[in-house]
């Protein structure tokens, strides 16, 4: 578990390739994809290549995703260097999809604090 200061934290777990995502805050990503990535929140240049689009800046992805501009500083990524890799709740990018030929996966779940507390 990666705690994320007030903001929650992230929980992983080794699945298996047929493992799917069952909750919107949870998704079921290329483990060796993942590599080298941190969690943290939005800076400015970072760039996402959604399911099924081409590379657009984040603050274009927030706004096609209507996600108000105060809430945008809080929403928890996971990246590496400037690529955004998740948006939790939000969705993924390309790069991290399971494959035919990915060979390991690992399911990634966002816990707000409210959550947690639950």
């Amino acid at each position: 578990t990666t705690p994320l200061g007030e903001n929650g934290s992230i929980l992983a777990e080794e699945v298996s390739l047929s493992c799917r995502k069952s909750r919107m805050n949870e998704e079921v990503l290329d483990r060796e994809a993942l590599e080298g990535s941190v969690v943290r929140t939005r800076r400015e240049g970072d760039r996402i290549r959604p399911l099924g689009c081409g590379e657009k800046l984040l603050s274009d992805y927030f706004t096609d995703k209507k996600i108000d501009r105060p809430l945008r500083d809080s929403i928890p990524l996971m990246a590496k260097g400037n690529e955004v890799l998740w948006v939790c709740g939000l969705g993924i990018s390309e790069h991290v999809k399971i494959r035919p030929e990915t060979r390991s996966a690992v399911k990634l779940t966002y816990i707000t604090d409210e959550k947690a507390e639950g």
